[in-house]
C-alpha cells in the first residue's frame, strides 16, 4: 500500500508539475496539450518500469545478456529519438520504438526467476508498469471522448 502511495503521489507530482510549465509558455493550458503530456508520461512510465525490470533481473540473475540487451535497448531508444527529432520520421521511430517495447516486456515475461518474488525493484516495476498502463488506457478513453 505504501508504494501504490508513493507512485499516486509521484504521478500527480509530475502532472502537476507539467501543466505549470505549461501554464508559464503558453499562458493557459488546453485540454489537447493536457492529453499529449498524459501519453508522453505513460510512455516515460512504460520506459522507467522496463529499465527498472531489466535491471532488477540482471541484478537478480547475474547474467551478462540481459546487459548487453540493456544497453542495445538504449541504442535503439537513441535511434528512435535521433529518426523522431532529427529526420522528421515519427511514424517509423514510433513503430521502432513500440517493436522494441514489445520485445522488452516480453524479454521481462519470460525471464522470471522464482528469487524476484519478494524483492522490492521487482514490485517496483511491476506497479510502474501497471501504473503505465492505466495512464495509457486513461489517455486513450480521454482521446476518444474529446476528439
Amino acid at each position: 500500500m505504501k508504494m501504490c502511495r508513493f507512485l499516486r503521489y509521484c504521478v500527480s507530482h509530475c502532472l502537476h508539475a507539467a501543466m505549470t510549465r505549461l501554464e508559464e509558455v503558453n499562458g493557459e493550458v488546453s485540454v489537447w496539450s493536457s492529453l499529449r503530456w498524459l501519453g508522453y508520461l505513460a510512455g516515460l512510465n512504460l520506459l522507467v518500469a522496463i529499465c527498472l525490470g531489466l535491471y532488477a533481473r540482471w541484478e537478480g540473475t547475474a547474467e551478462s545478456a540481459l546487459l548487453v540487451t540493456f544497453i542495445l535497448a538504449l541504442v535503439v531508444l537513441g535511434i528512435a529519438i535521433v529518426l523522431y527529432y532529427y529526420f522528421n520520421m515519427e511514424r517509423v521511430s514510433l513503430i521502432l520504438l513500440h517493436l522494441w517495447y514489445g520485445f522488452l516486456l516480453g524479454l521481462l515475461c519470460f525471464v522470471n526467476p522464482a528469487a524476484l518474488e519478494e524483492d522490492v525493484k521487482e514490485r517496483a516495476a511491476n506497479y510502474l508498469l501497471l501504473a503505465s498502463l492505466a495512464l495509457r488506457t486513461l489517455w486513450a478513453l480521454l482521446e476518444r471522448m474529446l476528439g
